[in-house]
Parts: C-alpha cells; sequence; structure tokens
C-alpha cells in the first residue's frame, strides 16, 4: 500500500527550529513525517544543523519565538546553502510575529494556531506558484555589452535581451514581508558574431538560483540583499532584436540629467541588429549624435520668434527633449531613437533633392 503525498512528482525537505514550543513543534514533525515525499527534520539549536545527514531543506519553520537570537542565524546559515530556502515564522499574528519576520528575514509569518493541514496547504501553494509561475518584478540595474575590445553600456533596445525566468532564476515564492522583485547586473559579449550572456550578477533575499551554462552561482556578502555572481557563463543567447550600444559619455545640455545627454550624450553610438542570436549588421550613428550637439542654437531661434517659426521634425525632437527627464525604460527610448534616426535621414534626403 502506498503512503500519503503531499506534493505532485516532488520530494520536499522541511527543517523545524524551536527552542520553546516542545510539544508544539514534536507534533508538527509528527504531521510531516507522515508523507512519503516529505523529509522532516526536527532540532532545537542551530548547532544541531547536519545538512550531510538532513539534507538541504526547501522550506525552513520557525515554530514560535526563538529564545537563543543566535537560533535565528539558521536563515542565512541554510541561504549560504540553499538560496531558494523559503522560510517561515510560526507564531500568533501580531505586530511582534511581522517584526521578527522582517527582523530576521523570514519570508513569511503564518499563524501556528491553524491545523497542521492549513500550513502544509499553503506550503502546497508556494511549490505551485514556483512551478506554475507568479508575477514578480526584475528590476536591471545597468547592462553592458563587450564587443571589439571595448565594454559598451546598453542604452536601449526593442526587445528584451534575456528573462530571468527562462533562465530559471525567480523568487523562492510569493513573500509577505519584502517586495518580490530581483536586482540584475548582466554583460553580454558578441564572439565570433554570436551573442553570449557572459556574466551575471543576481540581488534579491530569498531567490532560486540554477547553474548556468553549468555555472553555479558565488554569493558575496556585501549586501543586505544577497548578491550572487555568475562568472563566465559564456551561454549563447537566441536573441533577435536590436539595441543601441554607448561609450564616452559627454555632455550636450546644461543639465546633465535631461533626455538629450542620456540619449546622445556619446562619443560613440552604434546600433546593433541580431537574427536568431547571430549578429547581423551594425550601424555607426555618431552622424546622428553630433548633429544634436549642433542644435543649441534652435534654442535660439524660439526665444527670437514666435512660436510659427519653420522647424525641422529633427529640430522639434530636440526642442522637445531639451528639458525632459529620461525615460523609464529601454524599449521606450529605442522609440525615441528611432524617431530621431527616421527625421534625421529625411532631413538628409531632403537635402540630396
Amino acid at each position: 500500500m502506498f503512503g500519503k503525498k503531499a506534493f505532485e512528482n516532488e520530494k520536499i525537505n522541511i527543517l523545524i527550529i524551536s527552542d520553546r514550543l516542545m510539544e508544539y513543534s514534536q507534533n508538527l514533525y509528527e504531521f510531516f513525517k507522515d508523507y512519503e515525499d516529505i523529509t522532516c527534520n526536527l532540532i532545537h539549536s542551530i548547532s544541531e544543523f547536519n545538512s550531510s545527514e538532513m539534507g538541504i531543506p526547501d522550506f525552513l519553520l520557525a515554530a514560535g519565538y526563538l529564545k537563543d537570537d543566535n537560533n535565528y542565524n539558521i536563515v542565512e546559515r541554510i541561504r549560504e546553502i540553499n538560496s531558494g530556502v523559503f522560510c517561515i515564522q510560526l507564531g500568533r499574528i501580531d505586530d511582534c510575529t511581522i517584526y521578527h519576520s522582517q527582523k530576521y528575514n523570514f519570508d513569511e509569518y503564518f499563524e501556528r494556531t491553524s491545523d497542521n493541514e492549513k500550513l502544509l496547504n499553503r506550503l502546497q501553494t508556494i511549490r505551485r506558484q514556483i512551478r506554475d509561475g507568479f508575477e514578480f518584478d526584475a528590476v536591471c540595474d545597468s547592462e553592458s555589452m563587450l564587443w571589439n575590445d571595448n565594454k559598451f553600456m546598453i542604452a536601449a533596445y526593442d526587445t528584451d535581451i534575456i528573462n530571468l525566468r527562462d533562465l530559471g532564476i525567480i523568487p523562492a515564492g510569493k513573500s509577505l514581508t519584502y517586495k518580490n522583485d530581483i536586482y540584475y547586473v548582466p554583460v553580454f559579449s558578441i564572439e565570433n558574431y554570436v551573442l553570449k550572456l557572459k556574466d551575471l550578477e543576481v540581488s534579491s533575499r530569498s531567490i532560486i538560483l540554477p547553474e548556468l551554462n553549468g555555472v553555479k552561482p558565488q554569493c558575496k556578502k556585501d549586501n543586505m540583499k544577497k548578491t550572487y555572481t555568475y562568472n563566465s557563463i559564456n551561454m549563447t543567447l537566441p536573441y533577435t532584436g536590436e539595441m543601441i550600444i554607448a561609450d564616452k559619455r559627454v555632455n550636450i545640455v546644461k543639465h546633465h540629467y535631461r533626455k538629450l545627454n542620456t540619449m546622445f550624450g556619446w562619443r560613440k553610438l552604434i546600433q546593433l541588429v541580431f537574427r536568431d542570436g547571430e549578429f547581423v549588421l551594425s550601424y555607426d550613428r555618431k552622424d546622428v549624435a553630433q548633429y544634436v550637439k549642433r542644435q543649441e542654437w534652435v534654442l535660439t531661434l524660439k526665444s527670437l520668434f514666435e512660436k510659427g517659426v519653420n522647424l525641422t521634425p529633427l529640430q522639434q525632437d530636440f526642442l522637445r527633449d531639451y528639458s525632459e527627464p529620461p525615460e523609464p525604460n529601454k524599449k521606450a527610448v529605442y522609440a525615441h531613437y528611432m524617431r530621431y534616426f527616421d527625421n534625421y535621414k529625411l532631413r538628409r534626403e531632403k537635402h540630396r533633392r
């Protein structure tokens, strides 16, 4: 006769820690041990945890408040070996429980007076969310491109270059105590006309991190959110799209944090085209950047003439963007670049006639 199963085609490891509620934690331990697809261990001190004997937990449950504050270090200790462990503080839900959950970086708090079945149901829901997907914010701090022995900043693109979920990188379930966000910094490269993800840095408090192209993430301990680095991934990307890369910053207008500076305040400005991961074409756009830099005289025209002054579409773009803040995302920036490039092309064609 087959035993009971709680999870769909998964073996789940649960670690319970309690140094105060012995009867409650023992009851919880016996409840989980009744399922054949759950490995459960109960400890009363961080010193009792041994991963080689107990395995690596998928869930950490702190049964009630812990008398010894040192035992709360179990959260960070387990995350050192499994960044995707989901940590839950079990207690009577009040301001104190919420405070402890936030202070010790638990993902969630749960009412310990609830039936054990309700707690199991919550664990099942978390695993389903991870398997079936859920919304989370992936915030890219910066992106760079290594090409022709130079390092460029990626200023804009028409299509996202990578998707963290496609790489298997996601939060370890929805958290109640902090945002479900992931901050990441990728470095791309073009090698033998092929686009590759060279390096990747990822920051989050609790996150599932798989191997990427055989490379394991390394944890850096200088960030409260926990920063993990993948070095020398060299993963080929099947990217189809276009991007704008830039290098060597210069100022166009007085206030450096303006749309024109962020778009055209570069000595090098290049448009790249990819098809199925293959580098197809590049266009040097420094001629457009240089033309935009020479347009400050248009502002003088604006002050001397009325609104009906006859400006070209490119000059109208300049006036509109002269004092505007930058666009918040790189797809919107790409659309602005294309407008400038098209209007510059119209200007050149007009002069040829």
